[in-house]
């Protein structure tokens, strides 16, 4: 499959809910650490490993799962660490919402409505 490669709402809410796992286990970790361990917890499909066009040793998982936690930032429910640059942690708000919504695509949706892009259809 050439071109874009368009993750199902399901697919990120996985993604995502790992992401808010990781953080919930630390006490903050730098990006290119939530991608490792991001790699340790799911299994990634071959479309999912294919690099992005402008960079094709940047599997396009990885640049979902950026895009999530900058969604996840602008929704309040993970922060950068001040004085620790590219090091995030999880917000009171991020573990509220891990906890009650168990459902991934749910998951995504609402991060999604917080960081402000609106309804599913314009998503």
């Amino acid at each position: 499959m050439a071109g874009r490669y368009t993750f199902p709402y399901h697919r990120k809410g996985e993604f995502l809910r790992s992401i808010l796992q990781i953080l919930a286990q630390s006490n903050g970790a730098w990006c290119s650490n939530i991608l490792d361990e991001l790699d340790r917890l799911i299994t990634p499909t071959a479309e999912e490993l294919r690099g992005i066009p402008s960079n094709p040793s940047y599997p396009r998982y990885h640049k979902a799962a950026a895009w999530l936690m900058n969604n996840a930032k602008n929704a309040g429910w993970i922060e950068k660490m001040e004085g620790r640059r590219g090091t995030y942690r999880i917000t009171p708000a991020g573990i509220e919402a891990y906890n009650r919504i168990s459902d991934p695509e749910a998951l995504v949706l609402e991060v999604l409505r917080l960081a402000g892009w609106g309804k599913k259809s314009d998503i």
